[in-house]
């Protein structure tokens, strides 16, 4: 296989992860012919070498960028102290002007890793017999007003809880209201619904 430019841009499309139509495309090939060229050992080999150069290129990038970051943390130790000792001078005789000093003192020791640990507090309260009775009963109640109008016992409407309710934009009908009671539906011609205005 003789090496052109064409197969150049194949080689780096096909590295760059670049779906086989779009290399046709970009090549004026089938799709047919991009697959048979990469099936070619010369092609595999020059794809591998890419990649490994690639690979190669990432790692030392990577030592580079570890050893500017073991550079600049042995320059910030070494201006621990120093910034130690202004945080000293500064707290004790330190006016309002050097609170940029102090400040820059600060952010040398936070990342030198000596940041002060932050501690949370978190509060909890006890409550009494008394406040826990009155909640448990207040549920009670709630249940037995809940069950009373699901259940429609002695209550004047029984509501549908099985979809969700719009009590100022849904007609009775809509939200479930039934009349339960005989009376109910006698007096209900006489006068108007209060649900319905």
């Amino acid at each position: 296989m003789k090496w052109t430019s064409r197969h150049t841009k194949i080689l780096i499309l096909t590295h760059k992860d670049t779906p086989t139509e779009e290399i046709a495309s970009a090549v004026g090939m089938s799709v047919a012919g991009i697959n048979s060229i990469r099936t070619k050992p010369l092609f595999n080999q020059k794809l591998e070498a890419l990649y490994d150069k690639a690979t190669s290129k990432v790692l030392e990038d990577t030592k580079e960028d570890l050893d500017h970051l073991v550079q600049a943390r042995e320059a910030l130790n070494k201006k621990a102290t120093w910034a130690a000792k202004q945080v000293i001078k500064l707290a004790k005789k330190g006016t309002s002007k050097d609170r940029l000093k102090l400040d820059a003192a600060r952010d040398i020791l936070d990342r030198a890793g000596l940041k002060p640990k932050e501690v949370i507090e978190t509060r909890s309260r006890d409550y009494s017999p008394e406040e826990i009775n009155s909640a448990l009963a207040t549920m009670k109640e709630l249940e037995h007003i809940t069950k009373q109008l699901t259940q429609g016992s002695g209550s004047r409407f029984l509501l549908d809880t099985t979809k969700p309710t719009n009590l100022v934009t849904d007609s009775p009908k809509q939200i479930g209201v039934d009349d339960t009671a005989e009376e109910t539906k006698q007096t209900s011609q006489d006068r108007p619904s209060p649900l319905s205005t």
